[in-house]
C-alpha cells in the first residue's frame, strides 16, 4: 500500500498515475515499513484461520496428487 500511495501522490490526477503504473516500484523499505505495522496473531486468531483452512482447504489426497507425492 505504501508504494501505491507514494506513486499516486506524485501525480495530481489519479488517471495520470494510472498511465504511469509501469513506473511503480516496490522496494525493501516498503516491506520494512509494513513489518512495523503488523502484529503477531493471537492464539484465538490462529485457531480461527486453522479452522477455516480445514473447512475450505484442499482435501489431502488432492494435495498429494498435485505435488507429485502420491
Amino acid at each position: 500500500m505504501l508504494a501505491l500511495r507514494q506513486h499516486i501522490s506524485k501525480y495530481q490526477d489519479p488517471k495520470e498515475a494510472d498511465k504511469h503504473a509501469k513506473d511503480l516500484k516496490i522496494h525493501m523499505h516498503h516491506f520494512e515499513e509494513a513489518m512495523k505495522k503488523i502484529r503477531p496473531l493471537t492464539t484465538q486468531e490462529l485457531n480461527m484461520y486453522k479452522n477455516i483452512s480445514e473447512q475450505f482447504g484442499r482435501p489431502e489426497n488432492a494435495a498429494r496428487k498435485t505435488s507429485g507425492t502420491a
